[in-house]
């Protein structure tokens, strides 16, 4: 698994970008 593929993991998808 590269980085940005955890970094994108860890990173709450239903959390709003906004």
């Amino acid at each position: 698994m590269s980085t940005r593929s955890l970094a994108r993991a860890t990173r709450p998808l239903s959390a709003p970008t906004s």
